[in-house]
Parts: C-alpha cells; sequence; structure tokens
C-alpha cells in the first residue's frame, strides 16, 4: 500500500489501480481479544478508514480493489460487488454459470 501511494502521488510508473487480496489475514489475527492495539477488529478498521481517507485525499484518482469475505460496516457503502455462494440469492461467485 506505501509504495502504491508514493508511487501514485509522484507521477510514477504504474497501471493505476492495487488489488488487495484478503487483508484481514495478515491484520493481527492471531492478537489476544483484550489487546486494543493489535486486535483483528481494531486493525482492520483502521486499515480500511486509512484507505479511503487517502482515496478521498492525495489519492483521488486511483483505484483500489479489495477483496475480502467479511469486510468491517465502513466499506459497506463501497462494496461494488458480494459474492452469496447462494445460486437463490444474489450473484454466486465471480463466474456466473458456476456453482461449485
Amino acid at each position: 500500500m506505501a509504495i502504491f501511494e508514493v508511487g501514485y502521488e509522484t507521477g510514477a510508473h504504474h497501471p493505476g489501480f492495487l488489488l488487495i487480496d484478503t487483508p484481514q489475514k495478515n491484520l493481527g489475527g492471531k492478537a489476544a481479544a483484550d489487546d486494543e492495539e493489535f486486535a483483528d477488529v481494531h486493525l482492520v478498521e483502521r486499515f480500511y478508514q486509512h484507505v479511503l481517507s487517502w482515496l478521498d485525499g492525495p489519492g483521488r484518482g486511483a483505484q483500489i480493489v479489495i477483496v475480502d469475505n467479511t469486510p468491517p460496516p465502513i466499506a459497506e457503502p463501497h462494496i461494488a460487488v458480494r459474492f452469496t455462494r447462494d445460486p437463490d440469492h444474489g450473484r454466486f461467485g465471480l463466474i456466473d454459470n458456476e456453482i461449485g
């Protein structure tokens, strides 16, 4: 994320978007529940807050695609596609006719 931010802000050559797959996997998932500084929910919320703040400021015009199984409520208004894994409700998955 930091490399993308610097590259975007300085006009370096890059595709103009960043894809982040499953960010919660590496954001304090093994922290003790009572450790506020490193508890998963706090780091995840701060990560999403940072992304949204950056995109609204110096990163305006950049695109960040985040693939996340359980995005926090702050991300809800920004979700473009939600896969349900239920063929009778919404989109099942990435490939429309594949129901696993």
